[in-house]
């Protein structure tokens, strides 16, 4: 609208305006796809499996973790987690074809199957599985980096609409958590200096989308490391260069991030620079009226 704000339509027939409005709709967003249509997701070639167990049957196994923990294949990849209340989490990335792939969201999956594919990892482990009785199994989708976090001045981006990175790094619940954080504070920001929302939005911007490109560029390294070790035969050899290409120094920063401090830093830089803009544009007009009186 010439107003800035935007016209909205829903599927019941309800309309209404709004001058910011907020994609927090998944990865399959609606309003990521008004906001770029041309944006597709894709199948990444990986299912993840997820079980819940009693903690006190995986514990009970001698030697188990009590522990985030990475089990590495060449292929294949499991993490276990004790979540408390004697729940134990078992989940896994299985590389299957998109023909062998669930098509909805949390299909009943076979426990046997499933143990089958981790059936040349630590016995520890495949006990452990033993002991799970029902498991789900999800398609895992992605898309391309996004330029913007936000779009026509009125619109952002959250959660798995904004970083589609199939669950990488937990991206999920965290980084939504994150974006809210830095969104709600950057609309607050705007307000209280009479600033227009939509240059709250471009400081959401700054804060947050170089930061997924960040991760973007590890996948990437990711991607051409997974290449190289298609040459690699030996199961063990395999999973001691995955440990080394994906738990080196150089992505150690990003599980140590602190949201807070990146956006006290950007506001206060944001802050700074349009003083000295301001203080810039006064001397200007003032040399400017200054120049006018000899004329």
């Amino acid at each position: 609208m010439s107003t800035g704000a935007l016209s909205l339509r829903f599927e019941d027939g309800h309309e209404d305006e709004a001058d910011l409005l907020v994609g927090a709709d998944g990865i399959r967003s609606t309003v990521r796809r008004f906001a770029y249509p041309d944006y597709r997701l894709r199948y990444t070639g990986t299912t993840a499996y997820r079980a819940l167990a009693d903690a006190s049957d995986i514990l009970s196994i001698p030697g188990f973790p009590d522990a985030n923990t990475f089990w590495h294949g060449p292929h294949n990849r499991l993490y276990t987690c004790n979540l408390r209340n004697n729940v134990y989490e078992i989940a896994a990335r299985v590389r299957l074809t998109e023909d062998a792939a669930p098509v909805s969201w949390g299909q009943d999956a076979s426990v046997e199957d499933f143990g089958e594919r981790f059936k040349n990892f630590s016995p520890m482990l495949r006990n452990a599985i033993a002991k799970i009785k029902v498991v789900k199994k999800y398609a895992l989708f992605n898309g391309p980096r996004l330029p913007r976090v936000v779009s026509h001045g009125s619109i952002a981006l959250i959660g798995d609409a904004s970083h589609p990175l199939a669950g990488e790094f937990g991206t999920g619940a965290g980084c939504a958590f994150e974006d809210a954080y830095v969104l709600s504070r950057a609309i607050r920001w705007a307000h209280d200096r009479g600033h227009h929302p939509s240059e709250g939005l471009d400081l959401f911007d700054q804060v947050r989308t170089p930061h997924y490109h960040a991760m973007y560029d590890i996948l990437d390294g990711f991607a051409r490391s997974s290449v190289s070790r298609k040459t690699i035969t030996s199961f063990d050899d395999a999973a001691i260069q995955i440990m080394e290409d994906e738990w080196s120094d150089g992505i150690r920063w990003l599980y140590h991030y602190q949201v807070e401090d990146v956006w006290h830093k950007a506001w206060r830089a944001e802050d700074a620079r349009r003083s000295v803009l301001y203080s810039d544009d006064r001397k200007d007009k003032a040399n400017r009226v200054e120049s006018n009186s000899h004329l």
